[in-house]
C-alpha cells in the first residue's frame, strides 16, 4: 500500500477571496470543491487564483500575465491539472493549460461553470477552443444539456457535473398543518431574474403573505425600486455563508429568471439544501433541477404566472407538504460533498494511480495569490 499523495492543480477562482456580500457565480462552488479536498487522506492541493483578469482595469493584462506564469511553475509540480472556468476562460487560459500539460506529460481536466457552451464565439476562437478541450482528459459541463451539445461536437469524454452545496441533515419536524407563507428571493437584483415579476405578484397578496428580496445590488434593478410598495421588501445582500440560514427561515424560493446565460443557479440547491421548495421558470436548463416533485415551473416574464404558483402553495398545504418531502428525496443529487467525491474519482481516473486514504496529511499550497 502506497503512501503516494496525489497532487492536484485546481486552477480557478480562489476559495481565500470570497469575502462580502457576493451570491452566487462560480467563487462558491469552487471554494467549496477546494475545502472539501483538503480534507481528503493523500490529497495535495496546490491553487491558482484566476480571479481579477477580467474587469479588473488597468492592472488586468498583468493580473494575467502572474496567472500564465503560476501555471507555468505549477503544472509540472502536479499529478494532474484541472481548469475551472465560465466561458471566458475558455478562450483565455485553456489553451495555454491544454499546451503546458501535453508538453509535461500531465493529465488535465476543465470543468466549465455556466449553462452556455463556447459556439457563439467566432470561428477562430471556437476553433482554439475545441481544441483545447478536445485534447483535455475529461471535459465537465454544469448541465445535462451541456453533455449532449458536447457530445454532438464530437467531444466524447464528457461528463455531467453539477453545481451544488452542503446538504446538513434537515430536522425531522412534523409539517402537518404547516402553511406556505414566507416567500423569498434571493440572488442578483438583475431584471433578468424577474424581480419586475417577483413585485408585481407579491404585491397583490394581502398582510398574511411575506415576500422578501435579498440581493446584490449594482446592477440593472436599483434599490429604490422598492421604496414605495406595501408587501415586496428588500432584505439586503447576504454573505455566502449565512445563505441557507436566511433561507431556513421561510418556505419557499422564487426564481422567475430568464437571464440568456442562466445554467444551474447556486440559490436552488441552497434553497434544497433548507428544505424549500422552489418556483421557478421553465427556462433553459432549469427543468433538470426543479420537476414536479420539488417545486412548480412557470412560464418566463409572467407576473400572472408567478401570482398562481404561489397561491398554489399558500391555499393547498397537502401540495406543500409533497413539495417539501420530494426535496428531502431529491437534494442528495446536488450534495457539494458528493461531488467533490466525484471529482476526486475523476482525477485519480486520469491520473491511472489510485492513491491509498491510509494516509493523514492533507495539505493545501496556495500556489499564486
Amino acid at each position: 500500500m502506497t503512501d503516494k499523495r496525489l497532487r492536484l492543480l485546481l486552477i480557478g477562482p480562489h476559495p481565500e477571496s470570497l469575502h462580502g456580500p457576493a451570491v452566487g457565480g462560480t467563487t462558491i462552488p469552487f471554494k467549496l470543491l477546494v475545502a472539501s479536498l483538503v480534507r481528503r487522506d493523500g490529497v495535495e492541493v496546490s491553487v491558482v487564483n484566476t480571479q481579477g483578469m477580467r474587469g479588473g482595469g488597468m492592472h488586468a493584462p498583468l493580473r494575467y500575465l502572474r496567472v500564465l506564469a503560476a501555471i507555468a511553475r505549477e503544472i509540472p509540480r502536479n499529478d494532474v491539472v484541472s481548469l475551472h472556468a465560465v466561458r471566458w476562460g475558455l478562450h483565455s487560459l485553456a489553451p495555454f493549460v491544454s499546451a503546458l500539460s501535453r508538453l509535461f506529460g500531465r493529465p488535465y481536466l476543465i470543468r466549465k461553470f455556466g449553462g452556455t457552451d463556447y459556439s457563439v464565439y467566432p470561428a477562430p476562437l471556437r476553433a482554439l477552443i475545441h481544441w483545447s478541450v478536445k485534447n483535455a482528459n475529461l471535459y465537465l459541463v454544469e448541465t445535462k444539456a451541456l453533455v449532449e451539445g458536447a457530445r454532438h461536437d464530437g467531444i466524447e469524454h464528457v461528463r455531467w457535473y453539477s453545481n451544488s452545496r452542503p446538504m446538513p441533515e434537515l430536522s425531522e419536524e412534523d409539517s402537518a398543518g404547516r402553511e406556505c407563507l414566507r416567500f423569498v428571493c434571493l440572488g442578483q437584483l438583475r431584471k433578468g431574474k424577474g424581480l419586475a415579476e417577483v413585485i408585481e405578484a407579491g404585491e397583490r397578496f394581502g398582510g398574511d403573505v411575506v415576500v422578501d428580496v435579498y440581493g446584490t445590488s449594482g446592477y440593472d434593478v436599483p434599490v429604490s425600486i422598492f421604496d414605495r410598495l406595501d408587501h415586496v421588501g428588500y432584505r439586503g445582500s447576504v454573505d455566502p455563508d449565512d445563505v441557507r440560514s436566511v433561507l431556513s427561515g421561510y418556505d419557499a424560493l422564487l426564481l422567475p429568471t430568464y437571464l440568456p446565460t442562466e445554467g444551474y443557479p447556486g440559490v436552488i440547491p441552497e434553497a434544497y439544501s433548507a428544505g424549500l421548495p422552489v418556483i421557478c421558470t421553465n427556462w433553459r436548463q432549469l427543468p433538470e433541477m426543479v420537476d414536479e416533485s420539488t417545486g412548480i415551473l412557470i412560464e418566463p416574464q409572467s407576473a400572472d404566472s408567478l401570482y398562481a404558483a404561489m397561491r398554489q402553495l399558500r391555499e393547498d398545504p397537502s401540495l406543500f407538504r409533497r413539495l417539501r418531502a420530494g426535496v428531502r428525496e431529491r437534494r442528495r443529487e446536488f450534495d457539494s460533498e458528493f461531488w467533490a467525491d466525484r471529482f476526486l474519482e475523476f482525477c485519480r481516473e486520469i491520473a491511472g494511480s489510485p492513491v491509498s486514504r491510509s494516509t493523514t496529511d492533507t495539505r493545501v499550497r496556495r500556489a499564486q495569490r
